[in-house]
């Protein structure tokens, strides 16, 4: 299974979406990759390392869509 997620939604992003997304790839023997949908460069800057854990990708976005 794949699974894409908004790492620039939420408190604390993309610190705690990405955290939560490296623990979840680890965990889960369903989930065959999780996709981080969002600023690439914010990102990778919360990537333990920089390096990109197996299961991780990231799929570039560069528009935001504003609460109001």
């Amino acid at each position: 299974m794949r699974i894409a997620v908004d790492a620039m939604g939420g408190d604390h992003a993309p610190r705690e979406i990405v955290c939560g997304a490296i623990d979840a790839a680890s965990l889960l023997d369903a989930v065959s990759s999780i996709i981080l949908v969002g600023d690439k460069s914010r990102i990778l800057a919360e990537i333990p390392g920089g390096k990109l854990p197996e299961k991780i990708e990231i799929h570039h976005a560069s528009e935001i869509i504003g609460m109001d």
